[in-house]
């Protein structure tokens, strides 16, 4: 399974036991494509998403050059004409976790 932003022109092909678990939020202002983890049980928190364990983010080049030593992002990839940045940010979750090897091989410029 992938997940496709067709404005930033990217796909993180996800791991198949998220499926079910693992919900994504677009953000077009910010440029973020952010996952949480679905708590589907029971109680005031049914449906509800928990907080982000993961946030891929796309900088311009001058930005992330301006800004990579004072942010909480690390590199992944250039875009093609490497005008573009794009980055991930992992939180610590014990429920899910992804490594920065597996995000970089998920990841795909298209």
């Amino acid at each position: 399974k992938c997940i496709v932003n067709q404005q930033e022109n990217y796909c993180f092909e996800f791991p198949l036991e998220w499926e079910g678990q693992v919900t994504a939020e677009s953000d077009r202002i910010n440029r973020t494509l952010t996952f949480r983890l679905w708590n589907p049980g029971g109680g005031a928190q049914t449906g509800a998403p928990s907080r982000d364990f993961m946030i891929i983010k796309v900088f311009t080049a001058s930005e992330w050059n301006e800004n990579k030593a004072n942010t909480k992002y690390d590199f992944l990839e250039y875009g093609p004409d490497e005008s573009v940045v794009f980055a991930v940010h992992l939180e610590n979750n014990k429920s899910i976790s992804i490594t920065m090897d597996e995000v970089k091989k998920a990841f795909k410029v298209i």
